[in-house]
């Protein structure tokens, strides 16, 4: 039956899925993988509430993984429930701090872009803790989330030490370049 349920997944048939599932969880309600397929189903049926309510139940029955909370994360984010998302993403990095770091990374340019300034830097500090040896260009990516972060807080003498640390790191990225020419045009235009 779950083999069945998989196969109409693939074709997209979630209610019939959906309604396989139900009758399997009924028989084994502590199977985590009944669970977790019947949450793809509802993503795919676009029905994110139900399926971040079935990752939470796994994560209930103690058998959350790094994944399954990053995608609990990403499906509070897109619900604009930045507070849930951020306990997600932390949970699936203490779970799982072996994984590579361009998960949490994504999830503090995620938490950055949608405006969990407060989030995405409690996040940026996690991921500095977490991972000793961090290459070169993620960390250049964290160094511009912070600077991203510092000038929308209006932290402006410290976006502007972390832009010089790109520059000076990585002499063409145009994007620092440019956010240091601004500030630097915007001081010069309230100096005179």
């Amino acid at each position: 039956k779950l083999g069945l349920a998989r196969a109409l997944l693939e074709q997209q048939k979630f209610d019939e899925a959906i309604t396989i599932l139900d009758y399997l969880i009924k028989e084994k309600p502590e199977d985590a993988a009944l669970w977790l397929v019947q949450a793809n189903a509802f993503l795919g049926k676009g029905e994110a509430e139900l399926a971040a309510a079935n990752y939470e139940i796994v994560g209930r029955l103690g058998k959350a993984t790094g994944d399954s909370l990053n995608l609990l994360g990403d499906i509070y984010m897109n619900e604009d429930m930045k507070d849930l998302a951020l306990e997600a993403y932390l949970e699936a990095m203490e779970l799982d701090p072996d994984q590579d770091i361009s998960r949490p990374l994504r999830a503090a340019e995620v938490l950055t872009n949608r405006g969990a300034l407060d989030e995405a830097q409690l996040m940026i500090n996690r991921i500095r803790e977490g991972y000793a040896d961090i290459p070169n260009d993620t960390d250049l990516i964290l160094l511009k989330l912070q600077a991203r972060n510092d000038i929308a807080k209006d932290r402006m003498e410290d976006a502007v030490a972390v832009l010089e640390q790109i520059v000076e790191r990585e002499p063409l990225d145009g994007e620092a370049i440019i956010l240091l020419a601004r500030f630097y045009s915007q001081t010069e235009t309230a100096d005179t």
